[in-house]
């Protein structure tokens, strides 16, 4: 009798664990991914590790070995538009649709949960130097920032040049002393970093831009190179041809390339010559 009680005790237990398991939701999961998944995006941070967004309404990160290690999903929102993992301990989460904003920590379990102002429309959103959050108001044509609990903080002049259903990526970029935004037309929106409207920029091909210092580096995809283009002496040059691999998106961050080819990824450095 004692035995029974024993075994049926264990069971118990047991079934208590695994229901504690299946309940928690932090980035600590079981995966699985079925094989017809597609990557639809992919950011880089600065430790090396980088994060896929895919069909599953899931975000992916791996660590610099390329391996596995957590995962995220919140199906009530869907697909994420957007991703900015500049801090890798705070990333933003964009549901563009939802007009929600998701903070994430570095083991993708959720921070916080930010729903914007229903009084207008926010195209796109990205993370501000500061550790503000830039958006851009569909309404009124301007750029946002906030802070974390939806206050605003700081707002630029309306400029109605920029179409916001035109929007590429739903993200804002800021570095250094710029903050961009890229439309699916080829033009890239440059801002000083208190929100001043400086020049629209057209590129052909350009796809995930970031700038260092007064250059603007980005993947092509009509020619697939990463190329350049210098602010100042507004020329444009190719750094690397990958016309052989024929990616689908290419990034640089940490001396190394990140290459999206056939819903794979690859990590390599750069090589002396400019091309693969």
């Amino acid at each position: 009798m004692k035995g029974r009680s024993l075994i049926l005790i264990l069971f118990l237990f047991a079934l208590v664990q695994i229901l504690f398991i299946s309940c928690n939701t932090t980035g600590q999961k079981v995966l699985k991914t079925k094989k017809d998944t597609i990557i639809l995006d992919m950011e880089v941070d600065k430790l090396g590790n980088y994060y896929l967004v895919d069909s599953e309404n899931s975000i992916k990160k791996f660590d610099k070995d390329q391996k596995l290690i957590y995962y995220y999903s919140n199906n009530q929102y869907g697909i994420p538009e957007m991703i900015d993992a500049i801090n890798p301990h705070k990333i933003l989460v964009f549901y563009k649709q939802q007009q929600t904003l998701v903070f994430l920590d570095n083991t993708l379990t959720e921070i916080s949960i930010l729903t914007l102002n229903p009084d207008s429309f926010y195209a796109a959103a990205g993370m501000a130097n500061d550790g503000n959050i830039w958006l851009f108001d569909a309404y009124y044509y301007k750029l946002v920032k906030i802070d974390f609990k939806g206050v605003q903080v700081e707002e630029s002049f309306p400029y109605d040049v920029i179409d916001p259903a035109k929007i590429s990526g739903s993200k804002i970029i800021e570095r250094g002393n710029y903050v961009m935004i890229v439309d699916n037309d080829d033009n890239v929106f440059l801002y000083n970093n208190t929100g001043y409207f400086i020049k629209k920029i057209h590129l052909p091909g350009i796809v995930k831009p970031t700038i260092l210092e007064d250059k603007i580096y980005y993947f092509n995809r009509i020619n697939n190179t990463y190329s350049s283009y210098d602010l100042k002496y507004r020329e444009e040059s190719i750094s690397y041809d990958f016309k052989d691999l024929k990616p689908s998106l290419v990034l640089y961050e940490n001396d190394k390339f990140y290459i999206l080819t056939n819903n794979k990824i690859s990590v390599i450095p750069p090589r002396n010559e400019q091309h693969y």
